[in-house]
């Protein structure tokens, strides 16, 4: 099964010299009902770090606030749990 991370970046206001965007981030693949949950792993400067999405009807969706750039991974966990979660990464840093 390919899995894929999407991110979406919407600016925000300006908050003096700094330009704040709203990060969208979902997985798109074949088969997301065979998913159980999404743990998304987040620059240690986003609070929670760590965000945990359990609902494929907006493809286990977070979103959060960001003014800087970082890599996104995430484990896929899957409803049949024998087979093993899966690790995905972004092609590129979180660009904010």
């Amino acid at each position: 099964m390919a899995i894929l991370l999407n991110e979406q970046f919407n600016k925000l206001a300006m908050s003096g010299n700094t330009q704040w965007y709203e990060v969208t981030i979902n997985v798109e693949g074949d088969n997301l009902n065979e998913i159980d949950q999404v743990e998304y792993y987040l620059d240690r400067s986003v609070s929670p770090s760590v965000m945990v999405s359990e609902n494929p009807e907006n493809k286990f969706e977070i979103q959060i606030k960001s003014w800087k750039e970082f890599p996104v991974s995430a484990k896929v966990v899957f409803k049949d749990h024998d087979i093993k979660p899966i690790i995905v990464r972004t092609e590129q840093k979180a660009t904010c």
